[in-house]
């Protein structure tokens, strides 16, 4: 059974995190599928600017950070894999960090 919740960290900052217990396997090595997104309000709603999840992206197993918002990002990739990111905890926090550092105004 999939769990959700949310974190508000201000009035234009939450995150917001999905996990479900799955068998371990190389894929999910912890027995945890899951998805930790960040979002922003920057005018009437929510925009997503980055998700960590341990799907299956493009073909290969892991832990990947998907970064949304590409302005910031000015030539660097969308998408990047991470072996330090194994649980929920250890994404939230990587989450909190970068939004953090990239949205200090809307703290």
């Amino acid at each position: 059974m999939e769990q959700t919740w949310d974190i508000p960290l201000s009035e234009r900052i939450n995150i917001k995190v999905r996990a479900q217990k799955v068998d371990r396997s190389d894929q999910h090595p912890i027995g945890i599928h899951f998805a930790v997104m960040g979002f922003v309000k920057k005018s009437a709603q929510f925009d997503e600017v980055i998700r960590i999840d341990n799907s299956l992206h493009e073909g290969v197993i892991g832990v990947h950070i998907h970064f949304f918002d590409k302005a910031k990002r000015k030539g660097k990739t969308f998408v990047e894999y991470s072996k330090e990111i194994i649980s929920p905890e250890q994404a939230i926090s990587y989450v909190e960090g970068y939004l953090k550092l990239h949205y200090p105004m809307l703290w």
